[in-house]
């Protein structure tokens, strides 16, 4: 008792509650403790510098870390090459050298391999592809500070869960997966990590074929329709049916991608598309392809040609991918309940070269810019009935002859 404070030995003489109710107000008196906020998600620092010194020269910088005495170190480099090279160089370096970066692979985290496969393929991949991939890689941000090694399958089926209950498309949440699924694969060839927790992740759109196709009657009223209060979009809706082609196809399509045949039809090159309001080379799949398109088609597109040099022109440039699915909207709601979204003319395209034309697999999969004809058949093989593809007829005769 000696070495107990006075005031707790004479309090304790007293009232048996005393000592608590002071101990209570002592405890009051005190400043709160505030709560933390929620950790928020960043993107990983300390990502490098890079600077133009003239065409073809970079200076390249990363932040090595703070020595006892507080004094602050960089790596520096002088790089000679293309903007993509000196990209994957800075990521190299910042590997190698940054504050930030991993000394063992269970260090790994998620931000870090995104910044170095995209690094590691800027030469491979197309301008369009590139640019596909960064979007990926900013929308998958909130997961850049976990370790691979340490992950687990759950981390990432929690994380699309939460974006479809933002009401994301399932479609868009399973092109997110696709990028994080190959970023993981290339990671464990490289040998950057040993574990790929997005291997047994479900893609959030598997299994969903439910694919709005209009009827051709919903598509000759929507084009009546166009007809008659804005014309050249009839024009366009005409030209998508035919060609397949996607909106940010269209979009970027120019006059000179269309050249006359000697047979009075046209070849239309596309090459380009609009990607995220900005025009980059190369389509979704392939750097271009190249379809034979009707002289009515065409002659009906020359109508409303212009100066700018776009085949659908906009403010300044060339119309937008918005404008082209907003005006769809706008006459199909006024056809039908049930003509789907702009996308639903490729798969009307698509549904009828396989029914109504002679057109093998592999042709049509050229004609809708498919990277393989698996890819054509995944998405249409429900439009094949048996009896279309006369497939037992000729095993019967092959037999029996």
């Amino acid at each position: 008792m000696a070495n107990e404070p006075f005031y707790k030995h004479s309090l304790e003489i007293g009232n048996g509650d005393i000592l608590d109710r002071f101990i209570a107000a002592t405890e009051s008196q005190k400043p709160k403790q505030q709560a933390r906020p929620p950790v928020q998600a960043r993107r990983p620092r300390n990502t490098g510098y890079k600077k133009l010194v003239r065409p073809g020269v970079w200076d390249l910088k990363v932040f090595m870390g703070t020595n006892p005495l507080g004094k602050k170190s960089y790596k520096g480099e002088r790089f000679h090459g293309s903007e993509p090279e000196a990209n994957r160089r800075l990521a190299e370096m910042q590997l190698e050298y940054g504050s930030n970066s991993p000394r063992k692979r269970t260090e790994m985290t998620f931000g870090m391999l995104l910044m170095l496969w995209q690094s590691a393929h800027q030469k491979i991949w197309t301008e369009a592809t590139v640019a596909n991939h960064a979007s990926c890689a900013r929308r998958l941000s909130p997961l850049d500070d976990i370790k691979l090694d340490q992950a687990s399958p759950r981390t990432f089926a929690k994380f699309y869960d939460g974006l479809l209950d933002e009401g994301l498309a399932a479609s868009y949440v399973t092109r997110l997966h696709s990028a994080a699924r190959s970023a993981v694969v290339w990671a464990v060839q490289q040998g950057l990590v040993t574990s790929n927790p997005v291997a047994s992740v479900r893609a959030p759109g598997a299994g969903n074929s439910d694919v709005t196709i209009p009827e051709p009657a919903d598509v000759s009223a929507l084009i009546d329709l166009a007809a008659k209060k804005q014309p050249w979009f009839a024009a366009l809706v005409q030209f998508a049916i035919v060609t397949g082609a996607r909106r940010g196809e269209i979009a970027a399509l120019r006059w000179e991608d269309i050249e006359q045949r000697s047979d009075g039809d046209f070849t239309v090159t596309f090459s380009r598309r609009i990607s995220r309001t900005k025009v980059t080379s190369g389509l979704k799949a392939s750097d271009s392809k190249r379809l034979v398109v009707d002289r009515a088609t065409i002659e009906r597109l020359e109508q409303f040609r212009d100066d700018s040099g776009w085949v659908f022109s906009g403010r300044g440039g060339p119309i937008s991918v918005g404008t082209i699915s907003r005006n769809y909207r706008t006459f199909a709601d006024e056809v039908s309940t049930d003509m789907g979204t702009f996308h639903g003319l490729r798969h009307f395209c698509a549904s009828h070269l396989f029914v109504q034309t002679d057109m093998n697999v592999i042709e049509i999969a050229n004609h809708l810019g498919h990277s393989r004809p698996s890819t054509t058949m995944d998405l249409y093989a429900h439009v094949v009935e048996p009896e279309q593809t006369g497939a037992a007829h000729a095993l019967a005769a092959l037999i029996s002859a």
